[in-house]
């Protein structure tokens, strides 16, 4: 049976166990400075954000390979240079703030730039799958960790793929982070050998309030959710990290 951690009560639930995911994507453009910002400003101090290489190798903050869904560019951005890039501009989003300025998309070193400036903020870096998978494990981890060594000891480097974590490990002492893609047996298998500091799991894996989903030593992190009563059943389920769009309003409803 799981261990279960003790109730988490209302006015713990704060910004020291809520991840802003992307920044706060329900305000501003996700993956933005602006939304970083913003994201500190409010009080929160865990962040993730997602990392692609472009075609000169440089890691730049970005969800998707493809630049249609959030910018008034097309194509592949592993196609693009970091400099071709500078004139891409991001695209508001719907109920998104209007941005104090046009917004690009940010090379990886200027967020640990952020970072390093707010010694109480730990950074979650997610090391897309569609970059190792053009560019190849080696290529992709040597570049994020040169990116992230002004601050490594506010990083944890996050990945889909084991393999690229087990070369974190190998090439460096940064934390990490598993994102398991089930619940099975193969999986737990995996889990353990890999020995992650966290796993994150998908709500879409877990019944309603269910706690983690196996014992282990990692610390649990779910995502992705923004209701505070949902937010709440986790922590008390036994989550020690819960990931969420609207990181502002989630710290003053769960405060």
């Amino acid at each position: 049976m799981i261990q279960r951690n003790p109730p988490a009560r209302m006015n713990n639930l704060n910004s020291q166990r809520l991840v802003a995911h992307r920044g706060w994507p329900m305000r501003y453009p996700e993956n933005t400075l602006a939304g970083f910002s913003a994201a500190i400003a409010c009080g929160a101090r865990l962040l993730e954000c997602d990392v692609q290489l472009t075609q000169d190798h440089v890691a730049v903050v970005f969800h998707d390979p493809n630049l249609e869904r959030m910018t008034n560019a097309r194509g592949d951005l592993r196609s693009r240079n970091v400099c071709e890039l500078r004139d891409v501009v991001i695209k508001p989003t719907p109920n998104s703030e209007p941005p104090p300025q046009t917004l690009h998309i940010p090379k990886l070193e200027q967020l640990i730039e952020t970072i390093a400036q707010n010694p109480q903020v730990h950074l979650f870096v997610e090391i897309k799958s569609e970059s190792i998978e053009h560019f190849g494990r080696r290529m992709v981890v040597d570049e994020v960790l040169k990116a992230c060594a002004a601050c490594r000891s506010q990083i944890t480097l996050i990945s889909r793929d084991a393999d690229c974590l087990v070369r974190i490990r190998k090439c460096s002492a940064h934390a990490i982070a598993w994102i398991p893609g089930g619940n099975d047996r193969e999986t737990r298998t995996r889990a353990c050998k890999l020995n992650p500091d966290i796993l994150f799991i998908s709500a879409r894996y877990l019944s309603n309030a269910a706690p983690p989903p196996w014992p282990c030593a990692a610390k649990w992190g779910v995502y992705t959710l923004n209701d505070p009563a949902a937010i709440q059943a986790r922590f008390e389920a036994g989550f020690d990290y819960v990931e969420t769009d609207d990181v502002g309003t989630m710290i003053k409803q769960l405060q």
